[in-house]
């Protein structure tokens, strides 16, 4: 016969059926970071680069017409102007200058416009223009191939001359010297294209710079001596239908090289001695120029 049930019972009873206590609520898994391909997918995470591409377009594009503009502004200029009435070709015993000509003026074309076919439909087509205004039969069989010659010699030329402004001022140089147009454009082009180097110039480059310098007034001498050369040479021969055009011209230029072409350098550099001073000065308002903008990118990124 089993007793009374004692008080202490119930209580563990109601303690067994008691609910256990809470456990605290988990923290919330942290989204795992949006890979680089996740970004590119999702349309609200990748960044909007359209303003930078549309920037970069238009830069270029005004790069290409502003290089038309100034080929065709400087084509006749440093080519046959001067010797001849306007789109001709010099002929008879101009054949020295003829093809002169079509070598600088293509080196111009080809040295400011980057677009490959603006190029050479400026550069093949203004010489090609000139010839027809001219009369295809006014040059020798042999001075036309000479002419095309040329023309691709100058597109070759000019064509690396934007791959740093040293060279660009190096085949600039070259290209007056080489130019058979008497004309007064070679000292403020002399003058833009000894600043030039200083374009990249640092305190930790003065060798390169100086280089540059004398690159471009050598390059400079050295087409005055071969340009002075070569249209005496040319002058000096008679107007023949053959080959002999070409020999007879090379041969007869290579004493006046020696001759009046040293000669013809050193004069010209005794001439441009006033534009020096102008290169110097555009020199120095280059290297301040690039002063300020460097100062300009540390005051922004600070």
């Amino acid at each position: 016969m089993s007793g009374p049930t004692t008080p202490s019972e119930p209580a563990t009873a109601e303690a067994g059926t008691a609910e256990p206590a809470a456990e605290p609520a988990a923290e919330p898994a942290a989204e795992p970071a949006a890979s680089p391909r996740t970004s590119r997918r999702d349309p609200d995470r990748r960044p909007d680069r359209r303003p930078d591409r549309d920037l970069r377009a238009w830069r270029e594009w005004g790069l290409v017409v502003g290089g038309v503009v100034l080929a065709l502004l400087l084509w006749w200029p440093l080519s046959w102007q001067g010797l001849v009435p306007l789109l001709h070709v010099p002929t008879g015993a101009l054949t020295g200058a003829a093809v002169l000509g079509g070598l600088t003026g293509a080196a111009v074309v080809a040295a400011l416009v980057t677009a490959p076919w603006p190029r050479f439909v400026l550069a093949v087509g203004l010489p090609v223009l000139a010839l027809v205004l001219t009369g295809v039969g006014a040059l020798p069989p042999v001075g036309l191939v000479l002419v095309v010659v040329a023309v691709l010699l100058g597109l070759a030329l000019g064509a690396g001359a934007a791959a740093s402004p040293v060279r660009f001022a190096v085949t600039t140089g070259l290209v007056l010297g080489l130019s058979p147009a008497p004309h007064l454009m070679w000292g403020p082009l002399l003058a833009l294209a000894l600043a030039l180097p200083f374009v990249r110039a640092r305190a930790s480059r003065v060798a390169p710079t100086v280089l540059g310098v004398a690159a471009v007034l050598l390059a400079f001498a050295a087409g005055v001596a071969v340009r002075t050369g070569l249209v005496a040479g040319f002058a000096g021969t008679p107007r023949r239908t053959g080959p002999a055009v070409l020999t007879d011209g090379l041969r007869a230029s290579g004493a006046p090289v020696r001759e009046q072409g040293l000669t013809a350098a050193r004069r010209a550099l005794e001439l441009g001695s006033t534009w020096y001073v102008v290169a110097a000065v555009l020199a120095v308002l280059v290297v301040l120029a690039r002063g300020a903008a460097a100062a300009r990118r540390r005051t922004a990124s600070a």
